[in-house]
């Protein structure tokens, strides 16, 4: 980490620069940066420190290393960590204005599916706007070992068998266990009713048909969250019904 020379630029760096933590400006004078810096290499790196660069930490045994002969030498075989993709949905529905109505009209599945570029843009404008890496799992703190699996969750939409979902796309160092994704479940119908999705029904979608306001929450009345060997499992006619009964 360029620039940071001792634990008290590395708590600082965490805290405020790095996207794992939503901290109210109002606490920052308080926080003991030097503390946390010094217990969170303690707990997640194998060995550190400050060279005239700035902070050096290694999470892999430094050994590995030590017998590196210089650039005539075979090249170390760097392995990437491999990470899994895993993606959670849920039905849409939407609010359109047209241009010369009075009323709005609910639009739902395959006709919602018409405008699934659109969604997709307004969510990267905002997913960029935002420049957090980890994407929603920043504002997740119901399991330090959740937060450890899912390296990051963004929204997004897809289209499957005709239908437009709403998805929470992540990428995972490991597989979660059963209550791990409910938990990550949970989490996300929050975030749609009450969090991100709570603010992006709030903005407007320009489409050719008018003013389109998506809702990521509240399709139906008995709101579900499938994985996406779940969803491929269920039967899609009763999907489309449920989600036409709701109109």
């Amino acid at each position: 980490i360029p620039g940071v020379y001792d634990d008290k630029d590395y708590g600082r760096f965490i805290i405020e620069k790095s996207g794992l933590f939503d901290v109210d400006e109002l606490l920052l004078p308080f926080i003991d940066y030097e503390g946390f810096a010094h217990s969170k290499r303690e707990a997640t790196l194998l060995s550190g420190g400050y060279v005239s660069g700035g902070f050096v930490g290694v999470s892999q045994d430094i050994g590995t290393l030590m017998d590196y002969a210089g650039e005539y030498s075979d090249p170390l075989e760097i392995i990437e960590e491999e990470q899994i993709t895993f993606r959670l949905f849920s039905p849409l529905w939407a609010q359109l204005f047209e241009e010369g109505q009075e009323k709005e009209v609910e639009i739902y599945g395959e006709e919602l599916a018409e405008t699934a570029q659109d969604i997709q843009e307004m969510i990267d404008r905002q997913v960029q706007a935002s420049e957090i890496p980890r994407g929603l799992m920043t504002y997740f703190h119901k399991s330090r070992e959740i937060s450890a699996k899912v390296l990051s969750a963004f929204p997004a939409v897809e289209i499957h068998e005709g239908i437009l979902y709403g998805v929470l796309e992540c990428q995972l160092k490991s597989p979660l266990s059963e209550e791990e994704l409910q938990i990550l479940k949970d989490d996300w119908l929050g975030q749609m009713s009450d969090g991100w999705g709570e603010g992006f029904e709030q903005q407007e979608i320009r489409t050719q048909e008018g003013s389109l306001f998506v809702h990521f929450w509240g399709a139906e009345n008995d709101f579900s969250i499938w994985t996406e060997s779940e969803l491929k499992g269920v039967n899609e006619t009763q999907i489309q019904n449920s989600m036409s009964q709701s109109m």
